[in-house]
């Protein structure tokens, strides 16, 4: 066990001392302020799901108040070669918002959450909208 701890102290002091003097960029999640009636969010279509080679029949589209841990389911959509989907001011209100998709594939597998937030979400680092849009707005 001494062993095996020395020779990870060994293994990060190694890595430390190879990342001395590089320069990192750390990416957040960028807010965007919205003032539209409505928005599309759309995704990259897996051709199938990576484990299963089986191909994706739908997408889960899935909401939160950013910042909250829990998703919320909005809609269940059939696959289409450009998935995307229309999000309606009047049904969210005004706030700040996460989007999240899950592909299920015919064998009714389901993939992970690929969230707005995720590092490579489009823009790089991620996203989350904040509606603002006032009743006077047409």
């Amino acid at each position: 066990m001494k062993r095996t701890l020395a020779l990870s102290v060994l293994l990060f002091l190694s890595l430390l001392l190879a990342f001395q003097g590089c320069e990192f960029t750390q990416f957040e999640p960028s807010g965007n302020i919205i003032t539209a009636e409505s928005i599309r969010i759309a995704w990259d279509p897996p051709i199938v799901t990576n484990d299963t080679q089986v191909p994706v029949i739908a997408y889960k589209v899935y909401y939160r108040f950013h910042g909250m841990v829990d998703w919320i389911l909005l809609d269940l959509i059939t696959a289409e070669q450009n998935p995307g989907y229309t999000i309606y001011h009047r049904e969210f209100g005004n706030g700040s918002y996460d989007f999240a998709v899950q592909s299920v594939s015919s064998d009714i597998r389901q993939s992970n959450l690929h969230s707005s937030l995720d590092y490579d979400a489009a823009p790089l680092g991620g996203w989350y909208l904040i509606w603002m849009r006032f009743e006077n707005e047409q």
